[in-house]
């Protein structure tokens, strides 16, 4: 399990302010800030993003969306792949994200709701232990799983087979 209240063990790795452009001969519009890619290269999976938006308006909530993009090859080609799974952010609050481990290294993509204006975006890292829950990991605890419903399975058709029902828990 990871400490989340610990300060210590966020580290700020990312900080920058994004301006919309006007659009010319239309006051008050704007042209919507494009796809941000984080400068960084994260090889920590637990990320807090913050998107601070400072002429918000009281009803807003939604404050844009991320995605894990990761280096697919030294093929220019193909470059980066940028994965399905998004996750939503939430306007002036930092959102807890923690990504797939798909690769050691990856990277962030932002992706801004066309009526922001003004954003301060925010990436703080975790950089205490990590949490304990990799692919291998949950293939190990589904195995596990699997295993007590084969047993499980496997003495409640021995038990039919001899007539005794009293120890499946049917309460007969």
């Amino acid at each position: 399990m990871i400490d989340l209240s610990d300060g210590t063990l966020w580290t700020k790795v990312f900080e920058q302010q994004y301006i919309a452009q006007p659009i010319p001969d239309k006051p008050g519009k704007f042209q919507p800030i494009p796809l941000i890619l984080f400068p960084n290269t994260f090889d920590v999976h637990v990320v807090a993003i913050s998107c601070v938006v400072p002429n918000s308006k009281p009803t807003w909530s939604y404050g844009g969306k991320v995605y894990q993009t990761i280096r697919a090859t030294n093929d220019s080609d193909i470059g980066y792949f940028n994965l399905s799974k998004n996750y939503n952010l939430r306007i002036n609050e930092a959102t807890l994200v923690q990504f797939e481990e798909y690769s050691i290294y990856f990277r962030i993509l932002y992706l801004a709701p066309e009526w922001f204006s003004e954003i301060f975006l925010s990436a703080w890292v975790y950089t205490g232990t990590p949490p304990t829950n990799t692919i291998e990991e949950r293939l190990e605890n589904v195995e596990i799983q699997l295993d007590r419903i084969e047993y499980k399975i496997d003495s409640i058709n021995s038990n039919s087979s001899t007539g005794i029902l009293g120890d499946t828990g049917m309460g007969i």
